[in-house]
């Protein structure tokens, strides 16, 4: 399908906004190395002003290029940015932690991206695939030995001098199956969802004050006593600088969505083997439909048990994400395991069901409750803040 090109496009690593006929091409003839921004190795950029029939930029020795790139930091950008707009979530943990709290951000977003990738076209009609696979190549790696591995906790950052204290972006390509309501509107669905893992309060301030809000914010936290306490000094902080002058004040261009990750069910209370009549299904059929519909009123009833068990704990953390972020949402989600990352068969779904019934959504063969716990943030983000990709039902209380 031909997309026209978007008037306006930024880039995922510096944060640029500029237009699409100032972007560069990288060089694809051998010699052509040492660009002035990214070091003597690295192929140069040009601003093209020949070109092959088939779109193709020549560069000065004559070889067609198609690998777009950055006008201001001359990072390669993906040439499906061009076409289909992104949409921003990133993740933010107490500064103090930073090296300890990697590998919990790590498991929490491996976790999230392997259960979306076979829940979303599974159940809600939408694919998920690599945008850029060279960026999201440590998500697979980790991905394909599984989350029970320990890994580097060296920071996924930038490569280049310029980008090295940049969060690093995951950029994933989402377009509607043949069964989406809203296949025929392909350009209201489809999206690039870019996903940082910023793990500072001041990389986080930096992100936002380039004016890139992201469509919500994902804290993990660890439910012990003292790390509790630095996660609500740290959120208190965030919150502050949001509000304050430098940057311009956010929280009033609108509130700033975040949702509180607990990684352990075991701590506030579930059993090591959660039921479906303990974790009820998140999800629904409608009537005549092949597409799951979010159920508000459970996923609100999840929230405020998280809530709760988290205040007991420690009460200045749930005051400090009440008073910043007042529709903050909270989600227990564990980590998944080697066997459940790598075996994973799929069965038709029944249709049979009654619609308020646990069975309305039934959970598909080896597709595991834990996989729906690490999909389920993301899931309920983009159906809070992106028309048309989810559906939800009536909430209550939202």
């Amino acid at each position: 399908m031909n997309r026209s090109i978007l008037p306006e496009i930024r880039c995922p690593h510096c944060w640029e906004t500029f237009a699409p006929q100032t972007l560069l091409y990288i060089s694809q003839h051998p010699e052509l190395l040492g660009d002035f921004r990214l070091g003597v190795d690295q192929p140069m950029r040009f601003l093209p002003t020949r070109f092959r029939s088939d779109g193709s930029a020549i560069d000065a020795g004559g070889f067609p290029s198609r690998l777009l790139a950055c006008p201001r930091c001359h990072r390669e950008i993906p040439r499906v940015l061009t076409e289909v707009p992104m949409a921003y979530f990133a993740s933010v943990c107490s500064p103090c932690l930073e090296t300890e709290r990697t590998w919990d951000q790590r498991r929490f977003l491996v976790s999230m991206i392997h259960s979306l990738r076979r829940i979303l076209p599974r159940y809600f009609a939408i694919h998920l695939t690599d945008a850029d696979t060279q960026l999201n190549l440590p998500l697979l790696e980790y991905e394909s030995i599984g989350t029970s591995v320990t890994a580097s906790t060296k920071p996924m950052t930038g490569s280049t001098a310029e980008s090295a204290d940049m969060p690093r972006p995951f950029l994933f390509a989402m377009t509607p199956g043949k069964e989406h309501p809203c296949r025929d509107q392909t350009s209201l669905v489809s999206r690039v969802l870019c996903y940082y893992d910023p793990w500072t309060t001041p990389q986080m301030t930096r992100l936002l004050s380039s004016g890139m809000i992201p469509l919500m914010l994902f804290w993990v936290v660890t439910p012990t006593a003292e790390r509790l306490r630095q996660d609500a000094d740290s959120i208190e902080t965030l919150g502050k600088m949001l509000a304050g002058p430098t940057p311009p004040n956010l929280l009033q261009r609108g509130p700033v969505r975040l949702c509180v990750i607990v990684p352990s069910l075991e701590t506030l209370g579930y059993k090591k083997s959660v039921r479906q009549t303990e974790m009820p299904s998140v999800w629904k059929y409608a009537e005549n439909s092949s597409v799951a519909t979010l159920r508000s009123t459970v996923i609100d009833t999840i929230s405020s048990q998280t809530c709760k068990k988290l205040r007991s704990l420690c009460p200045t953390l749930e005051a400090a994400v009440t008073r910043w972020f007042p529709e903050a949402i909270y989600l227990p989600v564990r980590e998944l395991n080697l066997e459940e990352m790598t075996s994973v068969v799929f069965s038709p779904p029944s249709q049979d069901a009654e619609e308020d019934t646990e069975q309305a959504a039934p959970m598909v063969t080896q597709v595991t409750e834990r996989m729906v716990e690490a999909a389920l943030p993301m899931l309920w983000a983009m159906a809070t803040s992106m028309q048309g990709v989810i559906q939800r039902t009536h909430s209550k209380k939202r």
